[in-house]
């Protein structure tokens, strides 16, 4: 599993200024990153140091659901920075280089690299997947799965943000968005689940992005609050007490996290609360660190110590430390590099 890059306003070309980065939005993308990281740490921990308490390890089997959340908050941020904005040529233009820069410069060193791993060193990996390397090169859909094996992900943010290009040139983007959901839900009913590589075009998942867009309309609207907390407390209950991991539960889920971010964000808007710059830190790192936890714990898991505690522990906190140390060195300046390339200005890298 994969977590998306936030997405981030495209500012030339659009008479409106850009809206401020929410902290609660920056919180939420780490809390979704970490959860990843638990859930990943934990697998390898029972594979390959042992058993740990059935609480922890029905926690960590659902923390894969930090993806749908990521899903969810990613059709939220597109939405809430670019309402309003004039699709004209230039802001197209700035939007295609903003998406396509933010993905691939953090993706590209991590995905060539274990490709050629896999490619020279055959033993590096045992798993007996099949990738390929048009799929790891460019993330667009194809018979198999790109190198990295959360970049699935990926294909379907890349497949978003050209839709929601689309979406918003027509004037109507949630109407335009309707469409595509009628067309997710009648292929999965009428056909059935959708296989490569129509699978990042039509899977279900893909409604969280339209869930999340909703969800930032509301904000603008005024509307929800209190029908927004009842439904997701009932959503998150329905997803734990029926166990989690068919479609249609993490659908509910999707649903659920998008109903949390109306009251939460209109909240933080109206000053009713701060979110902990550490928590605002983890939200623009979390690229990265979703980007190297698993092949680094996949690493790890060949050293695992016979303390399943201890390895869980090592692997999460090693796989943080470690996509930190990315977006520092490596995220950031190269972000800051390839806009003052394309700019022929210098350029801060953005964190949002």
């Amino acid at each position: 599993m994969t977590l998306p890059p936030a997405a981030e306003p495209a500012r030339n070309g659009c008479p409106n200024p850009p809206r401020p980065v929410l902290g609660s939005l920056q919180a939420g993308r780490a809390i979704a990153a970490l959860a990843v990281v638990g859930h990943h740490a934990g697998t390898a921990t029972i594979s390959y140091a042992g058993a740990l308490p059935i609480m922890v390890e029905t926690i960590l089997a659902r923390a894969y659901l930090g993806v749908d959340f990521f899903f969810v908050l990613s059709g939220f941020i597109m939405t809430h920075v670019n309402a309003g904005k004039t699709p004209n040529a230039e802001w197209r233009g700035q939007y295609v280089k903003s998406r396509l820069t933010r993905i691939y410069v953090p993706y590209l060193p991590i995905g060539i690299a274990l490709a050629l791993a896999y490619t020279f060193l055959p033993a590096f990996s045992n798993s007996g997947r099949l990738w390929g390397w048009y799929e790891t090169l460019t993330l667009l859909p194809g018979t198999v799965d790109p190198a990295l094996l959360v970049a699935w992900t990926l294909q379907h943010e890349i497949i978003f943000y050209l839709l929601f290009l689309l979406f918003i040139s027509t004037g109507r983007p949630l109407f335009a968005a309707g469409l595509w959901a009628v067309a997710i839900i009648s292929y999965n009913l009428l056909i059935g689940t959708p296989s490569r590589p129509l699978q990042p075009f039509l899977a279900t998942i893909n409604l969280e992005f339209l869930f999340g867009m909703l969800a930032a309309w509301f904000v603008r609207d005024g509307r929800g609050s209190a029908f927004a907390f009842i439904a997701a407390a009932s959503c998150v209950l329905a997803i734990f007490v029926a166990g989690g991991g068919l479609p249609e539960q993490r659908i509910v889920f999707g649903l659920a996290t998008a109903l949390v971010l109306i009251p939460i964000v209109r909240w933080e808007r109206l000053a009713k609360f701060t979110v902990p710059r550490a928590a605002i830190f983890l939200g623009g790192a979390s690229y990265a660190i979703y980007l190297v936890h698993n092949p680094l714990i996949a690493l790890l898991a060949r050293m695992a110590p016979d303390r399943p505690a201890i390895a869980l522990l090592w692997f999460a906190a090693a796989s943080t430390a470690a996509g930190i140390a990315y977006h520092l060195l490596v995220e950031l300046p190269g972000l800051r590099w390839t806009k003052r390339t394309l700019s022929g200005k210098p350029t801060r890298a953005s964190q949002s």
